[in-house]
């Protein structure tokens, strides 16, 4: 009898490890979609030894939208990027460059690049969260399990700790 439940339950993680190898990739069928969808959220920044409360979106073009406020700022300072395109806007004042000749250390690009690669990067699940670390990028993400919303971005400059996060 206790030949049988060994060889039973022998069989069936065999059998087990075999469905997940070759059923779906939960994590690899969404990163793309995660990666790229629209979403709107609020998070605390600190970047470049500052604290910011920001609002940030994606559209469903790719176009990615950083509004930073803080005790220092006069105005609040607004990066769009947009169709190869940097807005910088504060109060009556704008900027626009082309991304590669964006200021270095720029946190809506940083943002931005991060999201991108996030296909790239190796899922690690634990307590209803999944850790994203790239090798060789210098960046950590920090997901919701449930309904892959981020909770925090941290990059070479700064962390991105979000407060809210919904996918539109």
């Amino acid at each position: 009898m206790k030949t049988k439940l060994i060889g039973f339950l022998f069989a069936f993680a065999v059998l087990a490890g075999c469905g997940k190898a070759s059923g779906p990739d939960r994590w690899g069928e969404l990163a793309g979609i995660v990666a790229q969808a629209p979403f709107a959220a609020t998070a605390r920044v600190l970047w470049e030894d500052a604290e910011y409360e920001a609002e940030c979106s994606r559209n469903a073009q790719g176009g990615l939208l950083l509004s930073l406020r803080s005790a220092g700022l006069s105005a609040p300072v607004e990066y769009q990027l947009s169709g190869g395109a940097l807005t910088i806007r504060q109060g009556e004042h704008a900027l626009t460059v082309r991304e590669d000749n964006a200021p270095a250390g720029c946190a809506a690009i940083a943002l931005r690049d991060a999201l991108a690669a996030l296909s790239l990067a190796e899922p690690k699940e634990e307590d209803g969260k999944i850790f994203l670390e790239n090798e060789g990028q210098s960046h950590l993400m920090m997901l919701d399990a449930e309904n892959y919303g981020f909770c925090r971005v941290e990059l070479r400059g700064g962390s991105f700790e979000f407060q809210s996060f919904a996918y539109s």
